[in-house]
C-alpha cells in the first residue's frame, strides 16, 4: 500500500514536505534538523511510517506509533530551542486486516526565528529548501532575526497611553 492511496501527497519530498520511515534512534541529528529547518522556513509536513523512496506504507500498531511520538516528542523538547509550534495526528489505514498508522506532523513556521537545534552541545540553525534541510546562510540568520515576531514588550506600538 502507498501514500497516495490514503492521503493526498505530493510524489517528492519538497521544501514543505518530508517521510521517513522510522525515526533513527541512533542519528536523531538527521530528522531533529528537519523539524527545525521547517519552523525556520514556511513550515511542513512530516510523515513517520512511509518509505523514503517508493513512499510505501510502512506503518506502525497502535502501541509503537504511540511509541513513536514520545520520542519524537521528547528529543524535540530536548534538542530544539524554542520548540516549534506544532501538531501531531495518527493517520490509520487497513493493511491485510490490521490497523496501522502513520504519523502526521504539521510543523508551522516559527514566530519567533531563528530556530537552534542543540546538539551534542553545539548549537546549529537550519533551514528548508527545495526537499533538503541545510545549515542556515549567515544572510538567512541575519534575516530570521530582523523578522522574528518576538519584540520587547516596551517596544510595541499602542494606543493606550
Amino acid at each position: 500500500m502507498y501514500l497516495d492511496e490514503i492521503v493526498n501527497a505530493p510524489n517528492l519530498e519538497s521544501k514543505d514536505f518530508e517521510v521517513k520511515q522510522r525515526l533513527d534512534r541512533e542519528n536523531v541529528e538527521g530528522w531533529l534538523k528537519t523539524v527545525a529547518g521547517f519552523a525556520n522556513a514556511e513550515g511542513g509536513t512530516f510523515l513517520i511510517g512511509v518509505e523514503d523512496a517508493t513512499h510505501k506504507l510502512i506503518g506502525f500498531d497502535r502501541k509503537a506509533a504511540d511509541s513513536e511520538r514520545n520520542f519524537f516528542n521528547n528529543k524535540v523538547n530536548e534538542h530544539i530551542f524554542p520548540r516549534p509550534s506544532m501538531s501531531i495526528d495518527f493517520i490509520s489505514y487497513e493493511n491485510n486486516g490490521r490497523v496501522l498508522f502513520i504519523l502526521s506532523i504539521q510543523i508551522k513556521e516559527s514566530s519567533i526565528k531563528p530556530v537552534i537545534m542543540k546538539y551534542k552541545n553545539i548549537p546549529s540553525i537550519y533551514m528548508r529548501r527545495d526537499g533538503f534541510t541545510n545549515g542556515a546562510t549567515y544572510e538567512e540568520i541575519i534575516e530570521m532575526s530582523i523578522k522574528s515576531q518576538k519584540i520587547q514588550f516596551d517596544m510595541v506600538d499602542t494606543d493606550v497611553i
